[in-house]
Order: structure tokens, then sequence, then C-alpha cells
């Protein structure tokens, strides 16, 4: 190639798109044995062509190779290289080519500040279930979208389940990027950040948490919502396994019994539960956690969470999904009767916490979620079923059940069920077992 390029550059003057042609076939070539040849030439053939093609070869080399702009620099200050007659348009070629680059530079710069610059920003705020829901949009030069909300100690607790709603159908389509603002917040409740996880792993979204405490973010780290919204799956917390169960995803291989044997041992820890009870209740929470594998979808997302809370002497359990929710999973079901009271008018959500309800009565005995909802009850703590626009709520007072139903703005899709149990009160299980029908089939000792 060095030889052929030499032969092309001694022969005539060489037009632009030929010097291109020598400069590629030399490339490749070892560019300091090229250049000694060449300013060897330069020495002992200094023709008007023969310079005028080198300086020209130097030029497009120089702007192709930073190898060659060194090569070319070390010439101007090394003895016997560059001829000094020449020294002055070999620089020129180099103040060109940095000049260029610079251009380069900043024309790369122009078109990344053009893409970042914030064309539009807006602001909106709404106000559900007594709490103000923010959310402000940044759109970017490039087209990009940022969705920023502030997550709010309100905004993650069981009273405000319809404001979650809110916050996740704001954002559906998600923006292209969603982040979460934790500023001024100390503590967080995991029955939101469950529900925040599950929605952001079933819309592909991957948050960024700004302006957390170093408190809030050990616990997002321990309660698993950093590793769980991201699209990892949460383990078991072994820093504090009986204060906290991660986010545990269910699905997949995860079987209902050892999701509901942690949630009871973590019941047993504190209340030391006898062994008809611990048994009790690990159907009860199984029978919880096969609804959702079984109701929510194939394609839905769904996690299991428990919470302590020692002063409070509080046990917060939430099991949230993405699924199809509960009035689909009826009107989509077996259960003819159950399908003619929903369509009556009649909630989708109250029927299915009554005992032994089901929208697939062949495959499934439907006690847990009434079950699960008087033990609670019995217990003096509070119990929150929230599915489509309806949240169901049941309660005592003055050793009286009380429940309602609430139509809020903004349906969560899927099922998200959450319960706070109170730690210095007994679970009295046989009490319960005792009010619910007999399944066909069988006996309610096989329950202990």
């Amino acid at each position: 190639m060095l030889d052929r390029a030499l032969l092309q550059i001694r022969g005539k003057r060489l037009s632009p798109s030929e010097i291109s042609v020598v400069a590629s076939e030399i490339l490749s070539d070892n560019a300091r044995e090229v250049a000694a040849d060449f300013f060897e030439l330069l020495n002992h053939e200094p023709g008007e062509e023969v310079i005028t093609n080198l300086l020209e070869l130097f030029r497009e080399l120089a702007t192709r190779s930073p190898t060659w702009g060194r090569l070319l620099r070390k010439s101007l200050t090394r003895r016997g290289r560059c001829p000094k007659p020449l020294v002055p348009s070999v620089r020129q070629i180099l103040d060109d080519r940095d000049e260029t680059l610079a251009q380069d530079v900043r024309s790369v710069r122009d078109l990344l500040s053009d893409f970042e610059r914030v064309i539009d920003e807006r602001t909106e705020t709404r106000k559900v279930s007594g709490v103000e829901v923010e959310r402000k949009t940044t759109f970017f030069g490039s087209g990009r979208s940022r969705a920023t909300v502030p997550i709010t100690t309100e905004l993650s607790d069981i009273a405000h389940m319809a404001a979650i709603a809110s916050v996740t159908n704001d954002l559906t389509p998600p923006a292209d990027e969603v982040v979460f603002d934790f500023v001024g917040v100390e503590h967080v409740y995991v029955v939101g950040l469950a529900a925040l996880a599950a929605w952001c792993k079933s819309s592909n979204v991957s948050p960024e948490v700004v302006n957390a405490s170093d408190t809030t973010l050990r616990y997002l780290d321990v309660v698993g919502f950093t590793r769980a919204s991201k699209g990892g799956i949460s383990q078991y917390s072994e820093s504090a396994p009986y204060y906290a169960m991660a986010m545990e995803q269910l699905g997949g291989e995860t079987q209902p019994e050892s999701v509901a044997r942690k949630l009871v041992d973590i019941i047993d820890y504190h209340m030391h539960l006898s062994k008809t009870a611990q048994s009790g209740l690990l159907v009860v929470f199984a029978e919880l956690i096969e609804n959702i594998q079984r109701h929510a979808g194939a394609s839905s997302v769904a996690f299991a969470c428990a919470q302590v809370y020692p002063k409070k002497h509080k046990l917060t359990i939430c099991v949230v999904d993405t699924g199809l929710g509960i009035a689909q999973s009826i009107l989509t079901g077996s259960n003819e009767k159950l399908i003619a009271r929903v369509l009556g008018g009649e909630s989708p959500v109250r029927l299915a916490c009554d005992p032994l309800v089901t929208s697939k009565p062949s495959k499934h005995s439907g006690y847990g979620l009434y079950v699960a909802s008087e033990l609670v009850v019995r217990n003096g703590g509070t119990f929150r079923v929230f599915s489509g626009r309806e949240i169901f709520t049941c309660y005592r007072r003055r050793w009286r059940r009380m429940e309602n139903v609430t139509t809020v703005p903004d349906a969560w899709k899927g099922c998200w069920i959450a319960m706070i149990l109170d730690l210095d009160a007994n679970i009295p299980l046989g009490d319960v077992y005792v009010t619910l029908p007999p399944v066909p089939g069988t006996e309610l000792q096989e329950f202990f």
C-alpha cells in the first residue's frame, strides 16, 4: 500500500477524491513507519507537486485519525522530520483540525442541549381521599418526558389507597421516566409501597427515588421496594425476619404455603399462637395467596408483604396484584348465581368477602377473604379490599362488626388486600370457623 501511495504522490497533482482514496488505503498501515517515509520524501524530493500532495494528505489523515494528529505535532519539534520551510503549513493543518474538532464538539453539545432543553412543564394537583395528589411532568426537546410524584406518608397509608390508584392511573401510559420524590418524608407504610412496586413492575417502569432520607432509604431496602419496583424479586428479609417480610413476588414457582408460613411465623413471634391457631392461619393466608394466583391472570404482577410496628403493637399485611380484578373474575367465572347478583347491582368486592363465595365453585372453596376479614374484625383490627372502583372496609366498633363500601374516582386494576392486626389482642380462629357454613364434601375439623 505504501509503495503504491508513494508512486501516486510523486506522479501528479492529486485531486481531493484521490487524496481521500490514498488516505483510506494507508490508514491501516503502521502510521509511524508511513510518516517516517513521507518526511524522508519531503526532505529529499521537495518538488512542488510532492509537497502539495503530502500536505493535503496530512490534512486528510489528521482529520480522520488522532494518531496522525499526534505524529504531525511531534514532527514540528523533532529535528530531521518536518522541513523548516513547511513547519508553518503543517502547524496550520493542525490548527484547522483543532478548530474543526472544536466545532464538532460544540455542535454535539448544542444538539444535546436542545435534546435536554425543557420545552414544557405541567403540574397537576387534585384531592383524593383527603390527600393532595400532585404530579409534575417535564417535557424535553428530545421528546422524552419525566413524571415526578411526591410520595408522602399519607400516600402510602392503608387509609388512602384511593390516592395511590390516582397516582398510577395518572401515570398510565407512563412517562419515559418516573421519579418518586420522598422529600421531607421520615416514615412510609409498606401497604402503599407494595402497590407502587406492583404497578411499576407490571408497567415496565424502573422508577428513580430522590430526596429520600437515610432512614427512608434503609426502610425501602429492608422491605424490598427498590428491588421489587425495578424488576428484581425481593427475598425474605434476613435483617429483621420477625418485623418485616420483604415484598415477595407471587406466582411462578412461589408456593402459597411458603409465603403463608412466613406471615404466620411473624404473627406467632409476637402473639405466641397455639399449634391449632398456627395451622388455621396458615390455611387462611394460603387461600388468600392462592386467590391471587388463580384469579388474577397469568400476566399479572403480585406481591405479599408484612410489617410490624412495635411501638403501636400493630401488624400490617398486604397482598396486592395487578390482574383482572374481582368484578371481572366473577363475570368471567362459572358461578351463574354470583354473576346474576353482580349484574343486578350488588357490590362485587362486598360479595367476595361473604362466606363460601367464589367465581369458580368447582375449583375453589371461597372462604379465604371471609375468614381473613372476620379474624381481623374480631381481633379489633381493620380489613380492606380495593378492586375496580370499590373499596370494602370492615372493622369493629363496640363489639359490633361495621362495614362499608366506598366508590372512588380511580380504579385499582387488580385486587389489593390490606389488613391491620392488633398484636395485644387474640385471634379467635375457632370462633370464626363456627360461623362458616360447611364446604360441601368437607368437615370444619379439616381446617385445624
